[in-house]
């Protein structure tokens, strides 16, 4: 899979990294995750490991429109992920999941 590893993709230190899943779990709960900051955004991890796509339940809502979904995406990040003020061209379901 392909992650983000940078504050935010407008950041000179920014870039993508080919990885595993595996590898990313790994860097997501390292302790210095916060200076090797990595994380996904608009991949579709759910076409990829059907395990987890099993896991979601899509809203009815989001076939109100009458039509198929257009995409199904994950975002993980850990904290201090940010992302700059932005316009997606496909209608979004954010949440957030937090632990400590």
């Amino acid at each position: 899979m392909i992650c983000q590893v940078g504050k935010s993709y407008v950041c000179n230190e920014w870039r993508q990294d080919l990885i595993t899943f595996s590898q990313f779990l790994e860097r997501m709960s390292s302790p210095d995750c916060s200076a090797n900051l990595t994380y996904l955004a608009q991949h579709p991890l759910f076409d990829q490991i059907k395990e987890l796509r099993e896991d979601i339940i899509v809203p009815e809502y989001c076939y109100a429109g009458g039509g198929e979904l257009q995409s199904l995406n994950a975002w993980f990040g850990p904290h201090g992920t940010v992302t700059p003020l932005h316009h997606d061209p496909h209608h979004n379901l954010f949440a957030q999941v937090s632990h400590e």
